[in-house]
Protein backbone atom coordinates (compact mmCIF):
# COMPACT_ATOMS: atom_id res chain seq x y z
CA UNK A 1 0.00 0.00 0.00
CA UNK A 2 1.31 3.42 -0.74
CA UNK A 3 2.24 5.73 1.79
CA UNK A 4 0.79 9.38 2.09
CA UNK A 5 2.29 11.01 5.38
CA UNK A 6 2.37 16.51 6.11
CA UNK A 7 2.81 16.79 5.35
CA UNK A 8 0.94 16.67 5.97
CA UNK A 9 1.05 16.72 8.01
CA UNK A 10 1.59 17.42 6.74
CA UNK A 11 1.39 18.04 8.02
CA UNK A 12 -0.62 17.58 10.28
CA UNK A 13 -0.64 16.28 12.78
CA UNK A 14 -5.38 17.75 15.85
CA UNK A 15 -1.86 19.23 13.66
CA UNK A 16 -5.61 19.12 17.92
CA UNK A 17 -2.18 18.14 16.45
CA UNK A 18 0.21 16.10 19.03
CA UNK A 19 3.53 18.13 18.05
CA UNK A 20 1.79 21.18 16.72
CA UNK A 21 1.42 25.31 17.00
CA UNK A 22 -2.07 25.73 18.54
CA UNK A 23 -2.31 29.60 17.76
CA UNK A 24 -4.37 30.94 14.63
CA UNK A 25 -1.30 32.29 13.61
CA UNK A 26 0.93 29.77 13.33
CA UNK A 27 3.61 31.81 14.90
CA UNK A 28 5.40 35.01 13.08
CA UNK A 29 8.33 35.53 10.99
CA UNK A 30 11.38 35.57 13.33
CA UNK A 31 14.86 37.02 13.10
CA UNK A 32 15.17 38.00 9.49
CA UNK A 33 11.58 39.14 8.34
CA UNK A 34 12.72 38.03 4.62
CA UNK A 35 14.24 34.38 6.04
CA UNK A 36 11.04 32.51 4.29
CA UNK A 37 12.32 33.40 0.79
CA UNK A 38 14.27 30.41 1.30
CA UNK A 39 11.62 28.15 0.92
CA UNK A 40 9.72 29.79 -2.21
CA UNK A 41 9.35 27.33 -4.87
CA UNK A 42 7.99 23.74 -5.54
CA UNK A 43 8.97 21.22 -3.19
CA UNK A 44 8.99 17.23 -3.89
CA UNK A 45 9.70 14.64 -0.93
CA UNK A 46 12.28 12.27 -1.29
CA UNK A 47 11.90 10.50 1.80
CA UNK A 48 9.89 10.04 4.65
CA UNK A 49 11.32 8.64 8.08
CA UNK A 50 9.33 7.33 10.72
CA UNK A 51 10.93 6.83 14.16
CA UNK A 52 9.87 5.47 17.95
CA UNK A 53 11.81 6.18 21.06
CA UNK A 54 11.58 7.17 24.63
CA UNK A 55 11.67 10.09 26.79
CA UNK A 56 12.55 10.94 30.33
CA UNK A 57 10.63 12.50 33.19
CA UNK A 58 11.18 15.68 32.08
CA UNK A 59 9.99 14.60 28.20
CA UNK A 60 13.46 14.62 26.93
CA UNK A 61 14.53 11.80 23.82
CA UNK A 62 16.81 9.06 25.31
CA UNK A 63 19.25 9.32 22.32
CA UNK A 64 19.97 5.64 23.07
CA UNK A 65 16.35 4.39 22.42
CA UNK A 66 15.96 5.22 18.97
CA UNK A 67 14.24 2.96 16.68
CA UNK A 68 13.08 3.51 13.15
CA UNK A 69 9.61 1.76 12.65
CA UNK A 70 9.41 2.91 8.70
CA UNK A 71 10.65 4.57 5.60
CA UNK A 72 9.49 5.91 2.33
CA UNK A 73 11.11 7.03 -0.79
CA UNK A 74 9.70 9.13 -3.30
CA UNK A 75 10.98 9.84 -6.80
CA UNK A 76 10.74 13.93 -7.33
CA UNK A 77 10.57 13.43 -10.80
CA UNK A 78 7.65 10.86 -10.67
CA UNK A 79 4.58 12.85 -11.37
CA UNK A 80 2.65 9.83 -10.66
CA UNK A 81 3.79 8.79 -7.60
CA UNK A 82 5.14 11.84 -4.99
CA UNK A 83 4.11 14.44 -2.50
CA UNK A 84 5.01 17.98 -3.43
CA UNK A 85 4.98 20.75 -1.22
CA UNK A 86 4.35 24.63 -2.78
CA UNK A 87 5.35 27.96 -1.32
CA UNK A 88 4.48 31.10 -3.00
CA UNK A 89 6.37 34.36 -2.47
CA UNK A 90 3.15 35.77 -1.23
CA UNK A 91 3.06 33.33 1.81
CA UNK A 92 0.31 30.56 0.58
CA UNK A 93 0.94 27.20 -0.52
CA UNK A 94 -0.20 23.69 -1.54
CA UNK A 95 -0.02 20.01 -0.26
CA UNK A 96 0.02 18.28 -3.17
CA UNK A 97 -0.31 14.33 -2.81
CA UNK A 98 -0.02 12.38 -6.67
CA UNK A 99 0.19 9.30 -4.58
CA UNK A 100 -3.04 8.36 -3.16
CA UNK A 101 -4.88 4.65 -3.68
CA UNK A 102 -7.77 5.41 -1.68
CA UNK A 103 -9.15 7.33 1.11
CA UNK A 104 -11.03 6.05 4.48
CA UNK A 105 -13.39 8.10 6.21
CA UNK A 106 -14.06 7.05 10.34
CA UNK A 107 -16.92 8.98 12.40
CA UNK A 108 -15.37 10.76 14.89
CA UNK A 109 -17.89 11.05 17.98
CA UNK A 110 -15.90 13.72 19.94
CA UNK A 111 -15.60 16.15 16.69
CA UNK A 112 -18.85 14.71 15.28
CA UNK A 113 -17.55 14.67 12.03
CA UNK A 114 -16.15 12.15 9.77
CA UNK A 115 -11.46 11.71 10.51
CA UNK A 116 -10.20 11.43 6.81
CA UNK A 117 -7.04 8.92 6.38
CA UNK A 118 -4.97 8.31 3.76
CA UNK A 119 -3.69 5.22 4.94
CA UNK A 120 -5.30 1.91 6.23
CA UNK A 121 -7.00 3.33 9.82
CA UNK A 122 -6.25 0.91 12.88
CA UNK A 123 -9.12 0.13 14.47
CA UNK A 124 -11.42 -0.09 11.32
CA UNK A 125 -13.30 2.27 8.73
CA UNK A 126 -16.70 3.52 8.08
CA UNK A 127 -16.75 3.67 4.39
CA UNK A 128 -14.05 3.90 2.02
CA UNK A 129 -13.04 5.61 -1.65
CA UNK A 130 -10.79 4.03 -4.02
CA UNK A 131 -9.30 6.57 -6.25
CA UNK A 132 -6.38 5.32 -7.71
CA UNK A 133 -4.64 8.14 -10.10
CA UNK A 134 -5.83 11.16 -8.36
CA UNK A 135 -4.55 14.43 -7.00
CA UNK A 136 -5.10 15.44 -3.59
CA UNK A 137 -4.13 19.25 -3.11
CA UNK A 138 -4.91 21.25 0.44
CA UNK A 139 -3.86 24.83 0.12
CA UNK A 140 -2.91 26.83 3.32
CA UNK A 141 -0.74 29.96 4.29
CA UNK A 142 2.80 29.74 5.41
CA UNK A 143 4.93 31.82 8.32
CA UNK A 144 8.83 31.62 8.95
CA UNK A 145 10.45 31.52 12.52
CA UNK A 146 13.96 32.22 11.49
CA UNK A 147 14.60 31.94 15.76
CA UNK A 148 12.73 29.04 16.05
CA UNK A 149 13.45 27.24 12.93
CA UNK A 150 10.17 26.11 12.62
CA UNK A 151 7.75 26.77 9.41
CA UNK A 152 3.76 26.91 10.34
CA UNK A 153 1.59 25.95 7.40
CA UNK A 154 -2.21 26.76 8.29
CA UNK A 155 -4.08 24.31 6.64
CA UNK A 156 -7.44 25.54 4.94
CA UNK A 157 -8.96 22.64 7.35
CA UNK A 158 -8.12 25.08 9.88
CA UNK A 159 -5.38 23.09 11.24
CA UNK A 160 -1.66 23.81 11.62
CA UNK A 161 1.06 22.14 10.98
CA UNK A 162 4.29 22.43 11.87
CA UNK A 163 7.43 21.52 10.65
CA UNK A 164 11.07 22.04 12.55
CA UNK A 165 13.86 22.68 9.93
CA UNK A 166 17.18 20.99 11.07
CA UNK A 167 18.90 21.30 7.42
CA UNK A 168 18.27 24.15 5.11
CA UNK A 169 20.70 24.34 1.46
CA UNK A 170 19.46 26.45 -1.43
CA UNK A 171 18.20 23.18 -2.67
CA UNK A 172 17.16 20.67 -0.13
CA UNK A 173 15.79 20.78 3.49
CA UNK A 174 15.05 18.36 6.43
CA UNK A 175 12.38 18.96 8.79
CA UNK A 176 11.35 16.42 12.11
CA UNK A 177 7.84 16.48 13.25
CA UNK A 178 7.68 15.21 16.98
CA UNK A 179 4.10 14.05 17.94
CA UNK A 180 1.69 11.21 20.48
CA UNK A 181 3.91 11.61 23.23
CA UNK A 182 2.90 8.82 25.26
CA UNK A 183 3.49 9.79 29.20
CA UNK A 184 2.01 6.21 30.23
CA UNK A 185 4.78 4.45 27.98
CA UNK A 186 7.11 7.21 28.15
CA UNK A 187 7.39 7.08 24.20
CA UNK A 188 7.53 9.77 21.37
CA UNK A 189 7.17 9.28 17.82
CA UNK A 190 8.92 11.16 15.34
CA UNK A 191 8.26 12.00 11.44
CA UNK A 192 11.57 13.13 9.40
CA UNK A 193 11.32 14.86 5.61
CA UNK A 194 13.40 14.73 3.12
CA UNK A 195 13.23 17.74 1.06
CA UNK A 196 14.52 18.83 -2.63
CA UNK A 197 13.75 21.60 -4.82
CA UNK A 198 12.08 20.57 -8.11
CA UNK A 199 11.32 23.81 -9.64
CA UNK A 200 9.84 27.49 -9.11
CA UNK A 201 6.56 29.08 -7.37
CA UNK A 202 4.09 28.57 -10.02
CA UNK A 203 2.91 31.42 -11.48
CA UNK A 204 -0.27 33.24 -9.19
CA UNK A 205 -3.90 31.83 -10.83
CA UNK A 206 -6.66 34.13 -11.79
CA UNK A 207 -8.36 34.74 -9.15
CA UNK A 208 -12.08 32.46 -10.08
CA UNK A 209 -10.30 29.87 -11.98
CA UNK A 210 -10.52 26.34 -11.24
CA UNK A 211 -8.46 23.43 -9.98
CA UNK A 212 -8.10 20.51 -12.22
CA UNK A 213 -7.42 18.65 -8.85
CA UNK A 214 -10.01 17.20 -6.64
CA UNK A 215 -10.19 17.90 -3.22
CA UNK A 216 -10.99 17.00 0.13
CA UNK A 217 -12.06 19.78 2.51
CA UNK A 218 -11.50 17.87 5.46
CA UNK A 219 -8.34 15.87 7.20
CA UNK A 220 -7.71 14.50 10.09
CA UNK A 221 -3.64 14.25 11.69
CA UNK A 222 -3.43 11.17 9.40
CA UNK A 223 -2.03 13.54 6.45
CA UNK A 224 0.82 13.95 7.30
CA UNK A 225 1.58 11.04 9.02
Amino acid sequence: MKKIAFIAAMMLMVFGMASCGGSDNGGSDGGDSQSYKNFIGVWGVEKLEYWEYNIDYAGNPIAASYEKTGEFTYDVNDPGYGIQLVYNSDKTGEYRDFAIDSIWFKWNEELQDYDVFLVHPDGGFDSVIYCPDTTLVNQYTYLYDADDKDLYMNMDYLRTFKMHIVELTDNTFISENRYQQDQATHTEKLERFFMRKVGPAPKSVAKGGQSRHNRVPHLSQELFH
